[in-house]
């Protein structure tokens, strides 16, 4: 009986010191990291740019690193026409790589959204567009199914009823990009979600292949997204924004490092399951939540193209595509920055370039809609008429956020867009730990 008591001892022991480890250190350590040093990642230092008045950010920044929360990553901030911010840390190549992630392209998921909002901006300032108006008058066969009275603010505001789609999309007629007639057929005839009544459901996917073709259909050169971007936003800034990554610029992606699953599963899974707060700005455990039940719109709305290869977003056939404006978006902190610096001058010209002719579509596009409760995130959401995000409750701040941890945002009252750019997968939808450090840092020293 001695001996079964002392060898249940040794691994009740050694099971709550490596539950210790997992709980305690670092989220990207390894247990054996946090209780031993050993195997740690070589030390990442943060380099690059803070004007005087934000230099506190590079040491809070460097914590993230140190204590084990970031692996590599850069944030960027402009501010009155003027990049304030410019970091990074950490490595394309690995924890303990040699090529500076900077240089990196990476995916930022939802952040997407932000950009491609952008553009219907400027296509409603030019007159091509108007946010009251229903996407029928300028694609009449999307009104099959239901779907006439649906605007192009509905749409962007996720109450466009298309959240999910009851037949999954044909892998080779969305991966070849040169069949955008086909698709538009086949989207056009999907059903309203909800029997033509006006439902917010967050597009996960779905919203960014249907403002796509919206605006191929409306621009006076029938250029799409990514087309009109590199055109008229991208060149004309001198940054790099991408739907989908060209092959000649493949070599600068940096594959994802993977929240830790062990982690996950004794660290945040019980927080969703207690319905405990991951951090208290922030209520992400709802949505998570609803993935785990197979019948929910979240799960439905995941995804939209048979026959998906494995691991599918880590894949080249994912970089592939360009129609997909709600979560395809490769670029860097800098260039996001940059990009989001259009909506927060509110008019403006940036860097000397004019994207308005007058401020009054930017402010309509800026300005909040109602908060409404979102049938997908199972939660009260506040959205813009331009179909940006209320990302904080106390805050003016709006934009999107993307899976795994990327942030594009900016706060027109203040004059300023904000952009983070990981490698390493964060936990949540929004606003993750890192970034909330960032933002903070930055707004106390505001």
């Amino acid at each position: 009986m001695s001996i079964i008591y002392k060898v249940v001892s040794v691994v009740v022991a050694i099971v709550s010191i490596s539950l210790f480890g997992i709980i305690k250190g670092g989220t990207y350590h390894s247990p054996q990291c946090t209780l031993f040093n050993i195997g740690c990642p070589k030390r990442v230092v943060v380099e690059g740019y803070t004007k005087p008045k934000y230099s506190k950010i590079k040491q809070v920044y460097q914590k993230l690193f140190d204590d084990g929360e970031d692996v590599a990553s850069c944030f960027a901030v402009f501010e009155n026409n003027e990049k304030v911010i410019d970091l990074c840390g950490g490595y394309a190549d690995g924890i303990n790589g040699n090529k500076p992630y900077r240089e990196s392209l990476q995916n930022v998921f939802s952040s997407s959204k932000a950009v491609t909002g952008i553009v219907i901006s400027i296509l409603v300032d030019r007159g091509l567009l108007k946010y009251e108006e229903p996407i029928a008058t300028y694609w009449p066969e999307f009104a099959q199914g239901g779907k006439g009275n649906v605007t192009v603010s509905d749409m962007l505001q996720h109450a466009g009823g298309v959240t999910w789609l009851d037949d999954l999309i044909p892998f080779d007629l969305i991966s070849s990009g040169q069949r955008q007639d086909e698709l538009a057929t086949f989207l056009a005839k999907q059903k309203h979600n909800f029997n033509s009544v006006r439902t917010t459901a967050y597009h996960m996917v779905s919203g960014g292949l249907y403002l796509n073709e919206l605006i191929r259909r409306v621009d006076l050169k029938h250029r799409d997204a990514n087309q009109f971007i590199q055109e008229e936003i991208a060149g004309p800034l001198n940054v790099e924004f991408t739907f989908g990554l060209p092959l000649d610029k493949e070599d600068r992606f940096s594959s994802f490092y993977e929240y830790p699953k062990l982690k996950f599963l004794v660290r945040l899974l019980p927080r969703i399951m207690l319905n405990i707060p991951f951090l208290p700005e922030l209520e992400d455990r709802a949505v998570f939540k609803s993935f785990f039940n197979e019948t929910s719109i979240a799960r439905k709305s995941i995804k939209i193209i048979t026959n998906e290869p494995e691991d599918f977003t880590n894949t080249r056939h994912w970089r592939d595509l360009t129609c997909v404006t709600s979560a395809g978006g490769f670029t860097n902190a800098v260039s996001m920055a940059k990009i989001g610096h259009i909506m927060a001058l509110e008019g403006l010209p940036v860097d000397g370039v004019s994207f308005f002719k007058n401020e009054k579509a930017v402010k309509q596009a800026n300005a909040f809609a109602e908060n409404e409760f979102d049938h997908t995130i199972v939660k009260n959401f506040t959205r813009t008429h331009g179909g940006f995000a209320k990302m904080l409750p106390d805050s003016d701040i709006i934009g999107w956020a993307g899976l795994g941890g990327s942030l594009n945002v900016w706060d027109p009252s203040r004059r300023v867009s904000i952009a983070y750019v990981p490698k390493a997968k964060g936990f949540g939808m929004g606003f993750d730990g890192r970034s909330v450090a960032l933002y903070k840092a930055f707004e106390e020293l505001y």
